[in-house]
């Protein structure tokens, strides 16, 4: 801007009345005038910039001053761990119209991820700057070394030719540059970084840094990981690539350098080797390792020490319900897509945008859960009306105040939102049960639907949540409350349902089923009542939350028979006894791994549920009810008051259910009380 402002003030001053054909010298005084103005505000502006810059030079005379200090209060470098940060940048070669090649940095549309041209040479910068512990000397760059992948073997890097190395003018930085010409036959081996990257797909690319330091005998190697993308060209010399986000958005941002941060710690050496040829090589590298690294190892330890806590627990024992993390992390290619679904979405909430179903099924993000489960219920639009229906509906009294007290404490404890008694959380549970139990008086509250209630509260606000809750219980595409009536007859409906599908499907494990006299209801009364969400892992209750509120409750049955599908070898070679035994704690606990999730959601949406058939399946089922009730035979008699016994005792087993949930989360929070103590 600068660069303009003086331009157009030397244009203004070259002005001649000569230069000016037929103008006054009443227009030559304007153009004086204007002259002068630009140059007082040139003037001004470079003020200003001095003004914000001087805090920096400051920060960076503070900044040399603490390294001085440092120096004072460390004698040696095995006082305290030393910490560097080195800045990495990638320039691809350029040609313009006259043939002059400049070398350019490449873009990242994402963080940390170069987007790369194929068969184009390339410069490698490293710059390192120590900033804590006591100073060390870096004397010269032994190599420059570039890897496709992470964690690799040093067999396996390329040498780049190194195109100079020193300190910066300022002495705060050892630059390192190299060329890569990946056409080069050395290079040939690296294909993943010369070859056009896969629609969503990065590859990783490691740079080694071989620095010779005052002090230490060996060569210290620093390892750099970054992601890359491979971009072909066309004729013209455009980038062809598969991300849209490659070819649009990238010009337009603007990213902070590549960093990467390492921690240093040394040791004297144990001993004087005869062949080091200085006194002051005295010094080993006890640990060199960067921030990336540690972080990766971090999460290797938590993921050890999960599946230790798994292993060392009792195999009696289930999962406890609202067991798990979701990231909201999200890449950036799908948040894209999502984004303009939901601006499409957002202009008409009547007609779901074409493509919608594919993002569903591959997982909502779960920073956007919250808006698209509302859209997708179709919750929106009523806002106004139904806030002030549940404000009023808190007022009232409920005649299932007892119970849902009762199921507070069972709903979620491994949940951060609802595992304090009297939290935030469990008041909002609370509140939202209380409130839907006295809009539906026949319904009431049923045990179960807290769970529903929960997973919908992690999402979204309580009002916001109970419209959604209504939308489920009384929307025809959902229509959950008929579950919950007091015969059961609805639920009972599912259940022969699920025994046809199970029969046509996996025929197999019916006859097992039916050898052992293993009934539907056994197992399945918790997956249909409350959804999935009592005892799975929260990363896949969300997942299967997703596929029902777009497709329904069919969606239910694929599930049901997905799980049923991966646990057939299982369940086969188990008694009675071990089925149910394998259905209330192992089964969940298959599913605590995101991989193994996904591959059940997407099974669930491969299967094809016959829409015919169901109706089919349920008229039978009315049918054959219909024949029991009109039959007057003693044998009909009783076998109809079995039924309503099975269906008495189908309560008792899910209340047993809530019973041994809970005892199992008043040993967690036993055993943590006992910890702290």
């Amino acid at each position: 801007i600068y660069k303009i402002l003086i331009s157009f003030a030397n244009a203004f001053q070259r002005t001649t009345p000569s230069s000016i054909s037929q103008t006054s010298v009443k227009v030559n005084q304007q153009f004086a005038l204007i002259s002068r103005r630009t140059t007082s505000l040139i003037g001004q502006a470079i003020q200003a910039t001095v003004a914000q810059l001087q805090p920096q030079s400051s920060n960076t005379s503070q900044s040399s001053s603490s390294l001085n200090n440092q120096q004072q209060i460390l004698q040696k470098p095995t006082d305290g761990p030393i910490k560097f940060r080195s800045y990495f940048d990638i320039k691809e070669e350029t040609i313009d119209s006259k043939g002059n090649i400049s070398f350019t940095s490449v873009p990242r549309p994402e963080k940390n991820v170069f987007r790369l041209r194929k068969d184009v040479r390339k410069n490698v910068t490293v710059a390192l700057q120590q900033i804590r512990g006591f100073p060390l000397n870096i004397e010269r760059c032994f190599g420059m070394l570039l890897a496709q992948g992470r964690n690799v073997r040093a067999c396996d890097m390329q040498l780049l030719d190194l195109e100079s190395m020193g300190k910066s003018e300022d002495n705060r930085y050892y630059m390192v540059h190299g060329n890569w010409d990946p056409s080069a036959r050395g290079f040939k081996e690296l294909i993943h970084l010369n070859e056009e990257t896969p629609k969503g797909a990065r590859v990783f690319l490691t740079i080694a840094l071989d620095l010779v330091i005052s002090g230490i005998h060996e060569p210290v190697r620093f390892l750099i990981e970054a992601k890359a993308r491979v971009c072909i060209l066309n004729s013209k010399g455009d980038i062809l690539s598969q991300d849209i986000s490659d070819t649009i958005w990238s010009p337009f941002k603007k990213l902070s350098p590549f960093t990467e941060e390492f921690d240093m710690i040394l040791k004297e050496a144990t001993s004087k080797s005869s062949s080091l040829s200085r006194q002051d090589d005295t010094y080993e590298v006890v640990l060199l390792e960067s921030n990336s690294e540690a972080e990766r190892r971090a999460k290797l330890r938590q993921s050890a020490a999960v599946a230790t806590t798994a292993a060392e627990e009792d195999d009696d024992e289930p999962m406890v319900s609202g067991f798990g993390h979701v990231s909201k992390e999200c890449d950036e290619e799908v948040l894209g897509n999502w984004s303009d679904i939901l601006s499409k979405w957002r202009k008409n909430y009547a007609e779901r945008p074409r493509g919608l179903q594919a993002l569903v099924r591959r997982g909502i993000p779960e920073a956007l859960r919250g808006e698209v489960w509302q859209l997708l219920a179709g919750s929106v639009g009523e806002e106004n009306e139904m806030i002030n229906t549940y404000r009023l509906l808190l007022t009232k009294e409920s005649a299932s105040e007892r119970v849902i007290v009762n199921d507070l404490n069972r709903t979620f404890p491994a949940h951060e939102y609802f595992k304090e008694a009297g939290g935030i959380g469990q008041e909002a549970l609370y509140k939202l049960s209380r409130a839907y139990s006295v809009r539906d008086e026949e319904v009431g509250y049923c045990q179960g639907l807290s769970f529903v209630i929960a997973t919908l509260l992690i999402h979204m606000p309580e009002e916001q949540a109970f419209m959604l809750l209504c939308k489920l219980m009384e929307d025809p595409k959902y229509l959950l409350r008929e579950m919950y009536k007091a015969n059961f007859e609805n639920l009972q409906v599912r259940f022969h349902q699920l025994t046809c599908l199970i029969q046509d499907n996996l025929p197999d494990l019916y006859g097992h089923f039916d050898d052992l006299k293993v009934e539907c209801h056994m197992y399945a009364s918790q997956w249909f009542l409350t959804l999935f969400t009592a005892k799975f892992p929260l990363y896949l209750v969300f997942r299967v939350m997703d596929i029902f509120l777009y497709e329904g409750f069919n969606a239910l049955f694929g599930v049901a028979l997905a799980l049923l599908k991966f646990s057939q070898k299982d369940l086969l070679s188990l008694d009675f006894e071990g089925i149910m035994r394998f259905f209330r704690v192992n089964l969940p606990k298959k599913y605590r791994c995101e991989d193994h999730a996904d591959e059940l959601v997407q099974t669930a949406c491969s299967m094809k549920i016959n829409v015919k058939k169901l109706k089919r399946y349920e008229k039978d089922y009315f049918m054959r009810r219909a024949e029991e009730e009109q039959g007057e035979l003693p044998l009909q008699r009783l076998e109809a008051d079995n039924k309503r016994l099975t269906e008495t005792c189908m309560r008792s087993e899910l209340e047993n259910e809530m019973l041994a949930l809970e005892l199992v989360n008043d040993r967690v929070r036993l055993k943590s009380n006992l910890d702290q103590v």
